[in-house]
């Protein structure tokens, strides 16, 4: 038990978001936005919403966007991290910028603002 609560403290961010990433395209992508959300995640859409609220209803698509963390900044203190980088839609036509503020929380990383 220990062993995994050492593994789960030793990854990043970086690594987070590209589980995040990962874990849409094999399991749809607002299964994962759920699974990754912290119980005060803000999103906009484009107004701010709470994200659970917002993600309960939601089906995932056929296909999920699909993004990569470019740019990573990390607190002085290691509990706080905003992750930035190209997303791309489902269909290859869309392009943009994301920007993903992440918390360390006991068992791992959960994101807390999701803007893109």
């Amino acid at each position: 038990m220990l062993e995994l609560l050492l593994a789960a403290a030793a990854v990043t961010a970086v690594d987070a978001e590209r589980a995040f990433a990962a874990d849409a395209q094999k399991h749809g992508q607002w299964t994962a936005f759920r699974k990754y959300d912290d119980d005060t995640a803000v999103m906009f859409t484009p107004q701010a919403v709470w994200a659970q609220e917002f993600l309960a209803p939601l089906k995932n698509p056929p296909k999920a966007i699909g993004w990569g963390p470019s740019d990573s900044w990390v607190s002085c203190d290691g509990r706080t991290a905003i992750n930035r980088g190209p997303w791309t839609s489902a269909s290859g036509k869309g392009r943009g910028y994301f920007t993903t503020v992440w918390m360390r929380q006991g068992a791992g990383w959960k994101w807390t603002y999701d803007g893109g």
